[in-house]
């Protein structure tokens, strides 16, 4: 939760202090259902990552045992998603980061990326 809160709330804290909406935010998961987070509690995508659309980055957000949690459909996912934003043109505007212990999900992505 906190890689989730550490992510979130600078945005939201900017759209308070310019009063205006300057950054938009969705929570997925790979399917729209809730995920449960390290700590138990449960959290309500608001979209599944298929409908995510155009994204300008991309955080994803790990906790404890993420290695154990992560899926070969995620892993595809993420993949795909970084493919695409690689395809794109001003794809150096687009972004896949990782907060906390999902840098080792980010790395996983990149090195199946450089093996196709």
């Amino acid at each position: 939760m906190i890689a989730l809160s550490n992510a979130v709330e600078p945005l939201r804290m900017a759209n308070i202090v310019t009063g205006e909406p300057v950054y938009e935010w969705s929570i997925v998961s790979i399917d729209g259902q809730p995920v449960r987070a390290s700590n138990g509690l449960e959290l309500s995508p608001t979209i599944p990552l298929e409908q995510a659309g155009k994204l300008d980055i991309l955080f994803v957000c790990g906790g404890v045992d993420v290695q154990e949690v992560v899926t070969p459909k995620i892993l595809a996912a993420l993949r795909r998603l970084a493919e695409l934003a690689l395809a794109v043109p001003r794809a150096t505007d687009r972004r896949l980061a990782a907060m906390v212990s999902a840098i080792v999900v980010r790395v996983r992505v990149e090195l199946a990326r450089r093996q196709v």
